[in-house]
């Protein structure tokens, strides 16, 4: 009977022990899970952040580059057709440079042999 009693005590608390192991080891794993996540988390945007200040000192070089007066010059030629004194500037256009009066000629051509094409008809 003293035996059984002591057997029982140590089953009974070798169960308790089993079952606070196992309450641990879950909080513990659902722990660890959320860890890794925000480690994963933190990774990205350390990674993010890092392209950011990256692009970031190509934009200031790009700021600082256009500050110099031979970039404004540069921009101001390309752009807004600027010359200094004493140069031509020369405007390029995707039209055609035939004058409008050989243009006109040109079309009227053009509708006189449609409409000695459509008599014939």
């Amino acid at each position: 009977m003293f035996k059984n009693k002591w057997i029982k005590t140590i089953v009974l608390i070798g169960l308790v022990i089993a079952l606070i192991y196992g309450v641990f080891y879950l909080i513990f794993q659902n722990i660890n899970k959320r860890k890794k996540a925000l480690e994963m988390q933190l990774d990205i945007l350390n990674k993010e952040m890092a392209y950011l200040e990256a692009d970031n000192q190509n934009l200031k070089k790009g700021i600082f580059d256009s500050a110099k007066e031979e970039e404004l010059e540069k921009e101001a030629r390309m752009n807004y057709g600027y010359k200094k004194a004493g140069e031509t500037a020369v405007i390029l256009s995707s039209t055609t440079t035939e004058p409008k009066s050989e243009q006109v000629t040109k079309s009227s051509n053009l509708l006189e042999k449609i409409k000695i094409w459509w008599q014939n008809l």
